[in-house]
């Protein structure tokens, strides 16, 4: 599999950080092409290199104003749905609303359900992390 490839399924799945590390490395430093194969990632992935990659990750993230997309989770069997960028985020924000999280679970946020006698997304209500409702 080649590194375009590679990148194009972190696009996909919302991978952040592999995309940052791929755009780092072939954008930033020129030390590898899109043609080129995954395993020449590995180097970039041991132990001895970690810290420095990872400061060096961060900022560029920083640079290239990049950020973890929201997610839905579901709580306590479609009892509540909360947006949030993590799960502890999410079991965070129940708790303040006083919600005790017995199951937590990522939910498909392109799911359409009635608001109000309105037919939405959850997508179309997850602007921040929050509390967007339950049944």
């Amino acid at each position: 599999m080649t590194i375009e490839e590679l990148f194009g399924g972190a696009i996909e799945d919302e991978l952040t950080d592999l995309q940052a590390l791929i755009m780092f490395l072939v954008f930033e430093k020129k030390v590898l092409h899109m043609t080129d194969d995954t395993s020449e990632l590995e180097l970039y992935y041991q132990e001895k290199h970690r810290k420095r990659m990872n400061s060096e990750i961060s900022a560029y993230k920083i640079k290239m104003k990049m950020d973890y997309g929201l997610y839905a989770f579901q709580i306590n069997e479609g009892e509540y749905y909360i947006s949030a960028y993590n799960e502890a985020q999410a079991v965070y924000i129940a708790q303040t609303h006083y919600i005790d999280v017995k199951t937590i679970k990522s939910f498909d946020e392109n799911t359409s359900m009635e608001f109000n006698g309105t037919i939405i997304t959850m997508k179309s209500m997850m602007d921040k992390p929050k509390l967007l409702g339950g049944n």
